[in-house]
């Protein structure tokens, strides 16, 4: 046992037992401590090095190079109340500083005891200490340095005395601080009898790093600074303890926090103190403040009964307020204030629960500029305030406002109130402009306001408001939002008052408005305000209310409640009842009657004579959910019911819905009132009867799904662009599904059906940022027939006849302009085919084929080869969708048609369209090929005169009977023959400003040669000219002597089914020319007999 103590000290300082000791007293910490060495011995003290306290939890790191204590252990046992000397050198501590805000260290739970000073003895000193901060990246900053402090208790029954000193990292601060303690002798353990005398003095102490640590606490600013300081603090609590002393920082900055993006700057900021405290009275002698901002000074006390009484007041230099904090204050921009005060005065009394006050704050003398112009506010505002606050509420002896645009009175308390507010809102606009930027508003007016609540008996009152505003006008930019009106408000009500009046019950309120945006009436058996930010609740809610919603429309869409483009107008009734339970509104009947209503986005309009909503439910506001059953709704088309609605969460309606729906509607009606809204090619309109059923599911978190029935019973399309479309009736089925928080929506299955085509198909649809995208695949069964109006559209009546009828697969993807499906085409890719049984075309008879199409790149590519009439037709025509006018265009340099067999009909229906002669063809034989060197068909009519293309009609071998125009021809000449033979010939034509122009062509009837040139219209009007030569039956024998071989020029006009050959021309030429050789002919004969009598 002997040896054990003896070795004791060699045993505690040893590496064995030093980890079993630091472990033992880290479990009572919220840290780790760590001790490189340490030493103990009997007599000669205690020696430790290398400590560490690592609590980066707690933001703290504590690293001691030294510490020595000078008792030795058998001291310390023998006497432990006498520590001896203890000396810690060059302690260093770290703070670690977040910018993330700290919320404030609840104190629920805990107890403040007085507790005396321990009985223990020593001297302790502190060498070289260091405090350093560390942010968030890890980068140190030294705060405070050369840290000494001096403390010495060896005789608690002689002062303690004790000094620090201090140098701030920038190594210009300074804090001094010294004095003593001298404890009671009687009761050293008496905490208010200590006599203290103690001096603190603080020079150019840069506050940057402690308001740093501050703002990484709570939302406080930033900012840099000197503080200068000297207190002194004299005697004891228990006789009297005096506080003197002086505080001062010189050029302070602040910023961050609260601030924004304000940044003010103060030369100087100073207070003097001077209090005392005794016998738990607490005596506030002087207090002053001053800066360049705002000036002040305060006194009072507070008694050991608590009772208090201060006065005071305070000025602000305003015009250096509103320079240091112009966002704080939301300042325009381009205004100043060179001149301004507010002056503030209170006093304060209590006595027990009761606190006196009587108050004033005025502001006078406001001077500046503004966007370079000088205002000033002249008028002073003053508000007065004095009366009692007591448990039971405040109570105001009087209360006053007076400014120029703005006067109120009142008195009373929540028992017993009157109260009057008037107000020029011209006026008051207008001077809040001059310093607030508000310059976008304009409004007028004259405000009344009265309030009147009486006892009639304990904790209930009647109340009535009364709010009037004559010619109230609101503006913004320039534009009306409120024109001109009057506005009145009463309200009447009983109140029940509860020990809060944030919960009061208001019994029988009746609310009515009057103006013209809105007039109506609401009330209720009960209406209950409830705290803790809950909802009030109502009982019996009615409301019966009319609204302007232009009106109202304008003024939701200048305060950005409505988007900019979207407008109201028309007059809606509104009739309601139900009960508001706390989170909960209930709806027992609800009408919504709207006349003459339109809805506008930008250009788009919705328009309804009279529109009527009929319903009843529930919203839930804590859930956000509602259930609405059933919902009606009727209009110009027809009528819409919902037997059931369901919004499990209404922020977002899309994915929380559930209902079912059936509609029965007159689709005229419908596109005439909502057709901008319904996306239809342009210039196309609907007509028939509609009937739709829809059952939609978007609650579900597994599969949510929306099934579409509809049934039109008859439907009419009918388009400028597309053949018109009747049927009795078509079909529609669409089966959608979708996982919850996905942006594809399953199209499991669409069927249409009708007559001329029916189409199944299935595929998803997208969304990609603003784009949807469309991908689906199916089969079509189209009736050709239906293609022939749309053709005669192109190339006229009675040219193209197809038939054909049959399932064929096709694969489309669709992309839209922007959130709506706009210029669909030109979004399109498409893969199909048509199969066609039958195609006759010009006289043309076409195989069966099938033709592929292709929608791609803005533009449809149909191709058609196949057998026609013993040759071969290659037709591979585009139709390009860039922009309207659409442009039909073939390739260039291509052969439509080869080695083609003519027939009358060929003749009479392709080749007449380029040459007349071929109008009225009979017995047509041989062959014909069509070259097409470029061909572009604008498809509107109106842009028809813009048709340009050019080829070759290459005859081979063709003979045809004299047509129509030939046979006129023939007939002025006296020519009987009526067998053409072309032979092999080349026409040239080419197609421009609505007209065709052939090459020049001649032929032979019977050994008489015509030569024709000109060109026919797409109208088929004619200019034609036949050079045709002279005959004997045009001349007689004798003139035709001379004339043979002349050709006479004859104009042909008309049209191709009704040519007009010009006779009186012919007619007129041919006389001239008989007449002319006559006249040969007599001179001839003349010179004759003169020569005969010359010979003789």
């Amino acid at each position: 046992m002997f040896t054990a103590l003896v070795f004791l000290p060699a045993i505690l300082s040893s590496d064995m037992l030093k980890p079993r000791i630091l472990q033992a007293v880290n479990q009572h910490l919220p840290g780790t401590l760590q001790v490189e060495q340490w030493r103990f011995k009997w007599f000669s003290g205690i020696e430790a090095k290398g400590i560490i306290y690592d609590g980066q939890k707690q933001s703290l790191f504590v690293e001691v190079a030294e510490l020595k204590g000078y008792r030795g252990l058998a001291q310390l046992i023998t006497n432990s109340q006498n520590l001896g000397g203890i000396e810690i050198i060059r302690p260093q501590i770290l703070l670690y500083i977040s910018d993330e805000r700290r919320p404030k260290a609840s104190k629920k739970g805990e107890t403040s005891q007085a507790a005396g000073l321990p009985a223990v003895a020593g001297i302790l000193k502190i060498t070289d200490g260091t405090i350093r901060t560390v942010n968030r990246e890890g980068n140190e900053k030294t705060v405070v340095k050369d840290l000494d402090l001096f403390l010495d208790v060896s005789d608690i029954k002689k002062p303690i005395t004790y000094r620090i000193l201090l140098t701030a990292g920038d190594a210009i601060g300074r804090l001094a601080g010294e004095g003593t303690l001298t404890l009671s002798a009687d009761n050293p353990s008496d905490l208010k009898a200590i006599q203290s005398d103690a001096r603190l003095k603080i020079t150019s102490w840069e506050i940057e790093d402690t308001l740093t640590i501050l703002a990484s606490q709570g939302n406080y600013p930033y900012g840099k600074g000197r503080l200068n300081a000297n207190l002194n603090v004299q005697g004891s609590s228990a006789d009297a303890l005096s506080l003197k002393g002086n505080l001062s920082v010189s050029l302070l900055e602040l910023w961050g926090g609260p601030l924004n993006t304000d940044h003010p700057r103060f030369k100087d900021i100073s207070t003097d103190l001077e209090a005392t405290i005794s016998q738990g009275n607490l005596a506030l002698k002087h207090m002053e403040f001053q800066s360049s901002a705002a000036k002040g000074t305060a006194q009072g006390g507070v008694t050991d009964q608590g009772d208090k009484q201060f006065s005071g007041s305070a000025s602000f230099n305003l015009a250096e307020v509103f320079t240091q904090l112009p966002d704080t204050l939301k300042l325009r921009r381009d205004t100043t204030l060179s001149e301004g005060t507010l002056l503030l005065s209170y006093n304060l009394k209590s006595t027990g629960p009761v606190t006196a006050f009587d108050s004033m704050a005025k502001i006078d003398r406001l001077k500046g500029a503004s966007s370079g112009k000088p205002i000033a506010w002249n008028q002073p505002i003053t508000l007065k305030a004095r009366g009692e606050r007591r448990p039971d509420g405040i109570r105001l002896d009087k209360l006053s406002l007076r400014s120029a645009f703005i006067n109120a009175d009142g008195q009373g308390d929540l028992a017993n109130m009157q109260g009057t507010l008037s107000a020029d809102l011209a006026t008051a606009l207008k001077e809040l402009k001059k310093f607030v930027d508000i310059s976008e508003w304009d409004a007028s007016g004259k405000l009344f306001a009265r309030v009147d609540i009486k006892e009639t008996a304990p904790d209930i009152n009647t109340a009535s408001l009364n709010l009037d505003i004559r010619k109230l006008a609101l503006s913004h930019q320039g534009r009306s939002i409120l024109p001109k009106q009057d506005a009145k408000a009463d309200l009447v009500t009983t109140i029940r008052r509860a020990a809060h009046f944030s919960t009061s019950e208001f019994q029988q309120p009746n609310l009515t408005v009057r103006s013209t945006m809105a007039k109506g009436n609401f009330k209720a058996e009960r209406f209950q305000l409830n705290d803790n930010g809950k909802m009030p609740s109502a009982k019996n809610l009615a409301v019966d209310a009319k609204f302007n919603l232009q009106q109202i429309s304008d003024l939701l869409r200048n305060f950005k409640i409505l988007p900019a483009t979207t407008r109201l107008a028309g007059n809606a009734h509104l009739k309601t009842s139900g009960t508001l339970d706390t989170q909960q509104l209930t709806l027992n009947s609800t009408r919504v009657d709207a006349r003459n209503f339109q809805y506008r986005v930008g250009q788009k309009a919705l328009r309804e004579e009279h529109l009527t909503l009929q319903t009843k439910g529930n919203f839930n506001f804590a859930t956000r959910s509602a259930g609405l059953a059933p919902i009606n709704i009727k209009g110009a088309a027809g009528t819409i019911t919902i037997p059931q609605l369901t919004v499990s969460d209404w922020s977002d309606f899309q994915k929380e819905m559930k209902t079912q729906a059936q509609a029965e509607l007159d689709l005229a009606k419908l596109f005439q009132a909502y057709g901008d809204f319904i996306e239809l090619p342009q210039k196309t309109r609907v007509a028939g009867k509609g009937q739709f059923n829809l059952d939609l599911d978007f609650s579900s978190k597994t599969a949510q799904f929306l099934k579409v029935r509809a049934d039109l019973s008859p439907f009419q399309l009918t388009s400028d662009t597309l053949p018109p479309i009747s049927e009795d009736q078509v079909k529609l089925t669409a089966d959608l599904k979708r996982k919850p928080d996905d942006t594809v929506l399953t199209i499991e299955d669409i069927q249409l059906t009708s007559t001329p085509l029916s189409l199944s198909a299935a595929g998803n649809l997208s969304q990609a940022g603003e784009r949807k995208k469309l991908d689906a695949a199916g089969s079509i069964d189209l009736d050709l027939k239906m293609l022939s109006p749309l053709l005669e559209r192109i190339v006229g009546p009675q040219q193209i006849t197809i038939t054909g009828k049959g399932a064929n697969p096709f694969q489309l993807k669709l992309v839209s302009g922007g959130q709506r499906w706009t210029d669909t085409l030109k979004q399109t890719d498409f893969n199909g085919a048509i199969r066609a049984d039958s195609i006759d075309a010009f006289g043309l008879g076409i195989s069966a084929t099938e033709i592929p199409i292709q929608v791609a790149n803005q533009s449809a590519i149909a191709k058609l080869a196949a057998t026609a009439n013993g040759g071969q037709l290659n037709l591979q025509p585009t139709l390009h969708l860039q922009k309207e006018p659409y442009l039909l265009t073939l390739p260039q340099e291509t052969y439509l048609l080869k080695d083609v067999e003519i027939t009358d009909a060929i003749a009479e229906r392709l080749m007449s369209k380029i040459h007349p002669v071929f109008q009225g063809s009979v017995q047509a034989e041989g062959q014909v090929d069509l070259y097409m060197q470029h061909f572009n068909w604008p498809l509107d009519n109106k842009d028809r005169d813009k048709t340009d293309f050019a080829g070759t009609l290459r005859l081979k071998g063709v003979r045809i009977n004299s047509t129509k125009m030939l046979t006129g021809l023939l007939a002025l000449v006296g020519v009987r023959g009526n067998e053409m033979d072309f032979g092999d010939l080349d026409i040239d034509f080419v197609a421009r400003n609505g007209r065709i122009e052939t090459s020049p062509i001649r032929l032979e009837i019977d050994g008489y040669p015509i030569a024709l040139h000109g060109s026919v219209g797409f109208d088929k009007s004619l200019d034609y000219v036949a050079k045709l030569p002279i005959t004997p039956q045009l001349v007689g024998d004798k003139a035709y002597r001379y004339l043979e071989g002349v050709t006479i020029d004859v104009p042909i006009r008309g049209n191709s089914s009704n040519p007009d050959i010009d006779q009186d021309t012919l007619q007129k030429t041919s006389a001239s020319l008989a007449e002319q050789a006559l006249q040969k002919s007599l001179e001839k004969g003349l010179q004759n007999v003169l020569e005969n009598l010359l010979k003789k």
